[in-house]
This record gives C-alpha cells, structure tokens and sequence, in this order.
C-alpha cells in the first residue's frame, strides 16, 4: 500500500472541503436573509479557534499555503458573524418599528422610556472613554519582559492544544439550540457535511503519513500530532450528533432555501 499517495490523497481532499465548508451556509443566509438558526457562541468558538490557528502557524512558521488556508477560513469566520449580527440588527429594526407603529395606534408614547435609554447609553460610552483614556504603560505587559522567554515551538504547541479544546467545544452551543428549539431549520447540511468530510480525511492525512525510522519514529510523529488528531476526530462525534438531529427533527416547511 502507497501510504504517502494516500496521505496526500486525503490532504488534498480534506483542504478542499475545507474550502467550500462555510460557503454553503453564507449563500443561505443571503439568500433567507437571516441567520436566526445559527448560535452566536459557535460562530464566535469557530472563528477564536481558526484565528488561533492563524496565530501558531505564523509563530510555528508553518508552510505558505497552512498560512493562506488559515487567512482564508478567518475571513469566512468574519463574513458568518457579520451575517448573523447584520441580520439581527435588522430585524430588530423591523420588529421596533412595528411596536412603534402599534404603539401610536393605540395611543401610547412610542419615545416613552427612551431618555432611561440615552442616560444609560451616556454612561457607558464615559466609561469606555475612561478605559481608552488608561495610558498604555499602564498595564501590564509581558511582550517587554526580559526576566523569562518562552520557546516558540512551547507556544505553538500551547497554541495547538488551545485550537483542539476550541474546535472540540465549538459545536456544542449550536447542538444545544436545535435540541432547544427542536429544530435545525436556517443551517446549511453542506456546512457539516464539509466540516466532517475534512475532518476525517484530515486526520486520515496524518495517520498515512509515512515516517522514517520504524515504529518508534512514527509514536513520536503521533504523539506530536495528537493534539490535532484530537481536534479533527474530537468533532466528528459532533457533527455526527447534528445529522442525528437532522433525522430527528427533520426540516421545516419555511426553511425553503437549503444550499
């Protein structure tokens, strides 16, 4: 058996599905225009974990592609969150107006309590004003330190373990809103299709990959790979879970734009 074929076999396609993973659910926001099924705290989970990765691979200074693959999937962290708020804030807007125009039509102040509201807003903008005005030598700062220095391979590894535990946990929030809602209407399936596809081929990647010096060569190369290892099957469990769900809950009549 040709490991090194299959290695690279299974890199390439789990970079691939990377790729395409969140382009599907972007579309169908867009397309709904809305992103009410999705959970704010697994959006945020998923971009800390990808920023994270950027971050080591440009400390580790790991390959030019792990480094564009890593920009790539920030930028598409940053376009799924600013989705999601977008579309918040808008109907929000939408649904103010309506109270407002409900409100006139019966007879009832729509400012009323709005100078609670202004007073409240002065107030934290003075003390965001007291925080930004906090002179910068005045905080701590470990980056101008002299007494100690920490190996970049130590943080990179630090770094690794941090995306894992990221990544791991990342899908848990959302998992806890369908179960909530009992739905997974407003979630593109490509999205965890993708995400589990490069999952398991990634980690299929690491496993094939061939390593000189017998057996012990190959424990060292795993266990120094574990914590992705860990990061990539640790979710496929997870993902799993939402196809469970899927069959569970099956999907709504008013979630016609599926992508």
């Amino acid at each position: 058996m040709n490991f090194s074929f299959w290695a690279d076999f299974f890199s390439i396609l789990s970079t691939i599905s990377w790729i395409f993973a969140q382009v599907p659910q972007q579309l169908h926001n867009y397309l709904t225009g809305s992103a009410n099924g999705l959970s704010p705290s697994f959006l945020l989970l998923w971009a800390l974990g990808d920023v994270s990765n950027l971050i080591g691979a440009l400390m580790t200074h790991q390959l030019p592609f792990q480094i564009y693959l890593g920009v790539y999937f920030t930028i598409n962290d940053i376009i799924l969150n600013f989705q999601y708020y977008f579309y918040k804030n808008k109907e929000k807007g939408s649904q103010q107006e309506e109270q407002a125009t409900i409100e006139v039509l019966e007879g009832v102040d729509p400012h009323y309590g709005s100078v609670k509201s202004l007073v409240s807003k002065k107030q934290l903008a003075a003390a965001a004003g007291l925080l930004l005005a906090t002179p910068a030598n005045a905080l701590p700062s470990v980056l101008h330190s002299t007494s100690f220095q920490i190996p970049v391979e130590k943080i990179g590894i630090c770094m690794a373990w941090f995306c894992t535990i990221i990544y791991c946990s990342s899908r848990l929030p959302q998992l806890y809103l369908n179960y909530k809602r009992k739905s997974v209407d407003g979630i593109s399936p490509f999205l965890f299709m993708f995400a589990l596809l490069g999952n398991i081929t990634y980690a299929g990647s690491i496993v094939l990959t061939p390593v000189e010096g017998g057996h012990e060569s190959y424990a060292k190369f795993i266990f120094n790979e574990l914590p992705y290892l860990l990061g990539s099957l640790g979710t496929v469990l997870f993902d799993a879970v939402y196809f469970w769900q899927r069959y569970v809950y099956g999907v709504g009549e008013d979630d016609g734009y599926i992508v």
